[in-house]
């Protein structure tokens, strides 16, 4: 009897860390951690870090943007913009509003670093085909 209620209480608090993990955006930032609710339970966007995000990252992530920006804690997200106040709530609500602008630019320096790669990658094989 003692083993089963020990099953059954392990089971319960599993559960319950399960559905609170399932119910909370984890945002880390360079400085903080902060706890979001979600708007409904799921896997996605569980865990976000921050960090090294730019605007293209905001437009990425707009669920977590959008519950950051409704819960009141959007100085969470001050260092990919840099700006305070109703600034920075302005450029993140931009963001969500345009995010083919921010694509666009993200995209752009995408093409610039694989076109560098590309070159890169053939002035390695010029070389190693005139030491043949």
């Amino acid at each position: 009897m003692k083993t089963m209620f020990r099953l059954v209480f392990c089971g319960l608090l599993l559960a319950g860390w399960g559905l609170a993990g399932l119910s909370l955006h984890v945002v880390r930032t360079p400085t903080a951690i902060g706890l979001i609710p979600k708007s409904r339970l799921g896997v996605v966007d569980t865990y976000v870090d921050t960090r090294h995000w730019k605007m293209a990252d905001v437009a990425d992530h707009p669920l977590v943007v959008k519950r950051v920006l409704d819960s009141g804690q959007a100085d969470l997200l001050q260092h990919v913009t840099g700006e305070q106040g109703k600034d920075l709530e302005g450029r993140l609500a931009d963001a969500l509003k345009h995010p083919q602008h921010y694509a666009t630019t993200m995209q752009a320096s995408k093409n610039d670093a694989d076109s560098n790669l590309f070159s890169t990658a053939q002035a390695s094989i010029e070389h190693w085909w005139d030491q043949r």
